[in-house]
Order: C-alpha cells, then structure tokens, then sequence
C-alpha cells in the first residue's frame, strides 16, 4: 500500500469531524459544526439527499431537528447513523431488511428513517454495518444483529434483531462491521469476531469457515491489547495499547489471517487515528499530518 501526504483547505465552517469511507463507491464526513454531508454512487439512494442521483460534489444530508451524527457507518448500498439520543437511522438498500424497519423493499430508501425494531426500551450506544447487515450495541451490552443472514448476523429471520452471545464475566466497549464479518471490542482488550472466514481470514482465527457465535481472534502481536477497531474491505484492524496498528484478513493485497502490524511510513511518530475502506486507507500522525494511499 503506497502512502502519500494529504493537505487541504477548508472553509471555517466546513472543517471536518469525521469521515468516513463507506463502500467502495460513496463517502460521508461529519463536520465539525455538527452537519452531515455524502458523494459518490446513490443508485439505491445510499447516499440519503432524496434523489438517486450520483453525487460528485458533498451534498448535505438532513436530519431530525435537534439531532446530531455520533457515527456513521457503511457498506454494500446502505447507510445507518447512530444519533446523539441512541436512535439509529438507516437508508440505501433493503432488499433484505438491513434498513431495520421491519420490512424489505426492491427499491431504495433515498432519505434517513429511523431503525424501528430495536427491542423496546433500549437504545443504541455502537453501531457496525456489513455488507447486507447491521449490529448495534445496546445501552444494556446487549449486542443485536439484523439483515441478511448471509452476512452471519446468526439469526434465520432478516428483520428481527438477534441477539449475539457474549461471555456473561466481559463486556463489549464497541463494534465494527464489514462484509460478511462482524467484530467486538471487549472490555480486557480482547477481540470477538463472527461471520464468514471466507477467501480473506477476516475472523482472524485459522481454520474457522463461517460462525454466528463472536470467537476470539488470534493474539495481538506481542500480547499487547486492542484499544479501537476499524473495518475495511474484508478485513479488519485494531489500534494497540502502544499506537501501533494490527490488521488481519485482506492487507495489502495479502490475506492475512492472524493479527499482524501493516508497514506503514510514520518514523517514530504514533499513528493517531485511521481509517480504511477496500484496499485504499487514511492515517493520521501525533504532528497533525495526514497519510493516504491505495493498494
């Protein structure tokens, strides 16, 4: 993967939060003034401006009066966000209920609607999106699939939530998804994964083919902790208790299959956030700059 520096001008107000490099097509940045804002590919209306128009240029995307985009997750067609008051909302594609409305449709939903199946009474605090499905993490630890489950969400009904089980002694601190894998955070450091080994070895474990029941991954190099995850095209990585980067599944063009450090060109900076998305990913170091580049 070769990286390259990235620098760019913005207006004040335009000055970026967050983003987020959705599928292989489409792209959502969270400002910092709050505002959500989408381009690329919009044939099911992933991109939520109303229309199925292919976007070049960021166009906003709008929201509930009074709400505010804590996280913003992608995939195949489809996007959910997790708002400020731990509702969800989804739209794009939902041929198989991924949208979390309880129905499924031919056609896309080109404008945010909420996600209405969630279990009464609870709401959201994490939320992962796969290829055809979705995971949340509830505000009770529960964590709750739905969509297809060919994407191994482990339930044989696309628009009820399933919930996942989780060792009763650990919690779950986050979630990513991506494809057809699904991973969680837990609270000493350790990484669960569940769905499809599939041609990638994205559950990071040797030997697993498919599961819906969240497995430990292999060891972190050097024993050390994970700390955050980010899910990118079949694969995953974890940010480390040093700042270091381990990564399995598709690396680089490589398919991975345990835990293993990327060769990523920082000197001896640490590496302050990152993101991926298919073979392309972004890095940012302790000095402020930001590396990007492709496989």
């Amino acid at each position: 993967m070769h990286f390259r520096s990235v620098e760019q001008s913005l207006s004040e107000d335009g000055v970026v939060k967050h983003v987020l490099p959705g599928s292989s097509s489409n792209v959502c940045a969270i400002l910092v003034n709050e505002s959500l804002y989408c381009w690329g590919k919009n044939s099911y209306g992933q991109l939520g401006n109303g229309n199925y128009n292919t976007q070049y240029t960021p166009v906003h995307i709008p929201l509930p009066t009074g709400r505010t985009v804590e996280k913003i997750s992608a995939d195949h067609e489809f996007t959910c966000a997790l708002l400020d008051n731990g509702s969800i909302m989804c739209w794009g594609r939902n041929n198989v209920g991924q949208l979390g409305r309880g129905t499924t449709a031919t056609s896309g939903q080109n404008s945010p609607g909420y996600v209405s199946i969630l279990p009464q009474g609870r709401h959201a605090v994490d939320v992962g999106v796969g290829f055809e499905h979705v995971c949340a993490l509830l505000d009770n630890n529960d964590v709750v699939c739905w969509g297809s489950n060919n994407s191994m969400t482990g339930s044989s009904s696309i628009t009820v939530p399933h919930t996942l089980p989780f060792p009763s002694n650990q919690s779950v601190q986050s979630i990513a998804a991506i494809g057809k894998v699904s991973c969680a955070l837990m609270d000493n450091g350790s990484v669960r994964c569940w769905g499809s080994n599939g041609w990638y070895h994205a559950l990071g474990v040797t030997g697993a083919s498919t599961t819906g029941t969240p497995t430990l991954t292999a060891t972190m190099p050097g024993g050390l902790n994970a700390t955050a995850l980010i899910a990118h095209h079949d694969g995953v990585c974890a940010t480390l208790e040093n700042f270091s980067i381990a990564c399995w599944g598709a690396i680089q063009y490589t398919h991975v299959v345990e835990p293993t450090i990327p060769s990523f060109p920082r000197g001896s900076m640490q590496i302050t956030s990152f993101a991926a998305s298919n073979n392309r990913a972004c890095y940012a170091l302790e000095n402020g700059s930001l590396w990007c580049g492709t496989s």
